[in-house]
């Protein structure tokens, strides 16, 4: 999966947490002195849309001064750097404006939107480098055509491009609007609701007030469990044996500023299932592996965890992924190891059904670039 010109091991080193001096000095160096390995690292940070974590991430550890992104020192190409991080700057400006007007709009229809994934990134301004495609929120199934009436009255119409599907309503689109507006009806869709139901979630949500614009939100824990549903459930990451760094990045970013009591409600939600909280211990894992993140005392990963998140490290690292059979073989053993109350049956059956679905052998190559976070092989 990876591409030739890619350089996947400076991108997770720039992305890491807690790096010292003697670390720092010698990235900082090769970097600089070598700019095709800077554009390697910066060609695989967009491909996983990560493009602006890793400049955000170049400037906090002073790697790059903003100063030699503005003038455009090493012959003008930290200067494109730049120009890249004002656009996405301004592009999130027109996100966030928009959103606060379909809040305003869809508490006019008497609807009040939960708000979803980074959409919420929005609203709190954290993380600043988060990318996101869509606008996210659900609102109660009966509230559809309230919602819809309201974003056509703010000038949306439905998606040519992409229908409904049972998590979600119809994609809306605006001219001039670098986003798609996804109305859920589901918190998530169906792989991921079958490990993490969206009752489990609801029990943590919580009302906003965003200048007058109300909506309601996940708390810091059932948050991340969602994105985490999404990634390793939904796009089928544990089918492949491999995860999305940057929904990683979004995981370690919510579990590096959670208290003692969000980890511990994080860890309660996490018990909606098995599944569930056997993933949330191999991603609590690979925060710490892969982006060097301190993992809180309350957390200890099982052994089984441990080994099952360096599998998934050494084939995201190498670009590879496992056979979807080989990979459900895996994952069963991991969840017996994780709760011995679980059959044999119940530890199989679940990860053969998401491995031999047919989606999976007959769009193989999509399934891959989807479990790894990859826009396109090129």
């Amino acid at each position: 999966m990876l591409d030739a010109a890619e350089r996947l091991d400076l991108l997770v080193r720039v992305l890491s947490y807690n790096l010292d001096g003697q670390a720092l000095s010698p990235l900082r160096a090769e970097l600089l002195s070598d700019l095709k390995s800077f554009e390697a690292m910066l060609l695989t940070a967009s491909r996983r849309q990560l493009m602006p974590a890793a400049i955000d991430n170049l400037v906090a550890k002073g790697i790059v001064l903003p100063s030699e992104m503005m003038h455009g020192t090493q012959v003008g190409f930290l200067a494109q750097v730049h120009k890249l991080n004002e656009g996405f700057q301004l592009r999130r400006n027109v996100l966030a404006n928009s959103l606060k007007d379909i809040i305003a709009g869809l508490n006019g229809a008497g609807v009040e939107p939960l708000i979803l994934k980074g959409s919420m990134s929005l609203i709190s301004g954290e993380p600043a480098w988060r990318f996101q495609r869509d606008i996210d929120f659900t609102i109660d199934p009966d509230e559809s055509p309230a919602t819809v009436r309201a974003l056509s009255d703010l000038g949306y119409s439905a998606s040519k491009d992409s229908g409904a599907r049972p998590h979600h309503l119809v994609p809306m689109l605006k001219e001039g609007l670098p986003a798609s507006i996804e109305p859920h009806v589901k918190l998530a869709g169906a792989r991921a609701r079958k490990v993490l139901p969206d009752a489990a979630l609801l029990k943590y949500c919580h009302r906003g007030n965003w200048n007058g614009a109300k909506y309601s939100y996940l708390s810091p824990g059932a948050s991340a469990l969602h994105g985490l549903a999404h990634h390793h459930f939904q796009n089928r990451g544990y089918v492949f044996g491999t995860f999305s760094l940057k929904g990683l990045m979004e995981f370690a970013h919510a579990l590096s500023g959670m208290s003692n009591n969000e980890i511990i409600e994080m860890e309660t939600v996490s018990h909606a299932s098995v599944h569930l909280h056997a993933a949330m211990q191999v991603w609590c894992t690979l925060s710490s592996q892969v982006l060097n993140v301190t993992l809180p005392t309350t957390l200890s990963p099982s052994v089984a965890a441990i080994d099952y998140a360096a599998r998934l490290k050494n084939h995201f690292m190498t670009g590879t992924t496992g056979s979807p059979l080989s990979e459900a073989v895996a994952h069963a053993t991991l969840l017996r190891a994780i709760s011995t109350k679980l059959t044999l049956t119940g530890a199989f059956c679940s990860p053969l059904s998401d491995a031999l679905h047919s989606a999976v052998w007959l769009d193989r190559a999509e399934q891959r670039r989807n479990a790894s976070g990859i826009l396109a092989d090129k």
